[in-house]
């Protein structure tokens, strides 16, 4: 055999020797990679992950926000009540002397927004509790029970009967509220109430136009 052919026959399988290594020590690295990305979820984590740049959008569903207007809502009602507890705790807020007189009102207050309470009991906290908070609390502590349609009319006819004894500041935008409440049953009267003290009168009761 030709010497020189020998030598290029070696030289050639030298380099497809080299170069089959070469390929190898570059293609083997990616088995055990996709290997480990595949296991317990039979998917690649990078496909899982991978969102869309443009739409924003990625592989887990996106959670829905809704957001509410807040609303005036009554507070939650607490447990049933013999009525002996009721009146123990009105008995206990007026004879506290630990706790200033708004605390005293906005716990009374508290009871006679109570729709599980008897409603009597609802009657008597009211009355203390308008006598406890002063004008200046009125429209932080009181403004929410005041404009409810759905307290006992007792209730409402104390409250807006408290009204007449109140400040104009206080009294009127108070008035107004109830007037812009369709079912209240004192809307009506709230609403000539405002226009004794006011140039301008109010619009129809409950009209999109008096909420303005």
């Amino acid at each position: 055999m030709n010497q020189r052919f020998l030598f290029t026959l070696i030289g050639a399988l030298l380099l497809v020797t080299i170069g089959g290594m070469i390929a190898l020590n570059h293609l083997g690295p990616q088995e055990p990679e996709q290997a480990t990305a595949m296991e317990g979820g039979g998917q690649p984590v990078a496909t899982t992950m991978a969102g869309n740049p443009e739409t924003g959008v990625t592989g887990q569903q996106p959670t829905e926000t809704v957001t509410n207007e807040p609303m005036a809502e009554p507070a939650p009602d607490g447990p049933e009540l013999p009525r002996e507890e009721w009146d123990n705790q009105i008995a206990d807020l007026l004879t506290d002397t630990t706790i200033e007189h708004r605390e005293a009102g906005q716990k009374l207050a508290a009871i006679a927004a109570q729709n599980n309470a008897p409603e009597e009991v609802r009657i008597d906290a009211i009355q203390h509790a308008l006598n406890l908070i002063g004008d200046e609390e009125y429209m932080e502590d009181m403004m929410n029970l005041a404009v409810r349609s759905d307290i006992p009319e007792e209730m409402q006819e104390i409250i807006f009967s408290d009204l007449h004894n109140r400040p104009q500041e206080v009294s009127v935008p108070v008035a107004k509220e109830i007037a812009r409440v369709k079912d209240h049953p004192l809307a009506l009267e709230a609403k000539d109430f405002v226009e004794f003290f006011e140039d301008d009168p109010l619009m129809e009761v409950g009209s999109p136009a008096a909420e303005n």
